[in-house]
């Protein structure tokens, strides 16, 4: 039996990958909103293993998920599943779908909010304003070098003599 979509499911993301440890076992891996399913065929049967999304294994807010290469391992709280896929790039568009899903949150949202505590840390710690200082430096250095009407940065920054 095929799987079907419910009315309210959305696929964000499907597409081949060799399952680990199998010779010429090929599954099409799908995440809709709801659910990862892996469908193996084998002449007229398929296999299908529905998970449902809350099934994967989340730590420290991020969902577990190990890519190594090509190979990326997926841990379930029901198990876990060894993949080989194609290219990075596939991989990447498996990982983003997957942390958006879980999280909320896209990867940049997420690195930018690890940086801005890492800031944080450093302005409480030190009791500065990092960002002010960056400014204060990049204004400077925009100032010494825009006093060259012809150079980049000067007409960039509106700078006139």
């Amino acid at each position: 039996m095929q799987y079907c979509l419910n009315s309210s499911e959305v696929v964000l993301f499907r597409d081949v990958a060799k399952r680990k440890g199998f010779s010429d076992g090929c599954v099409e891996i799908t995440l809709t909103n709801y659910n990862l399913i892996f469908s193996e065929t084998t002449g007229d049967i398929i296999n299908e293993e529905v998970c449902p999304v809350e099934n994967i294994k989340v730590y420290k807010g991020i969902p577990w998920i190990k890519q190594n290469g090509h190979n990326v391992e997926i841990y379930l709280t029901t198990g876990e599943h060894y993949f080989t896929f194609e290219s990075r790039v596939t991989i990447n568009k498996f990982l983003t779908a997957v942390n958006e899903l879980v999280t909320g949150k896209t990867r940049t949202e997420k690195a930018a909010e690890k940086f801005k505590k890492g800031v944080d840390l450093v302005d409480d710690t030190l009791e500065i304003s990092t960002l002010d200082t960056i400014k204060k430096v990049i204004s400077k250095k925009i100032d010494s070098i825009g006093q060259s009407k012809n150079s980049v940065i000067g007409l960039l920054s509106g700078k006139k003599k």
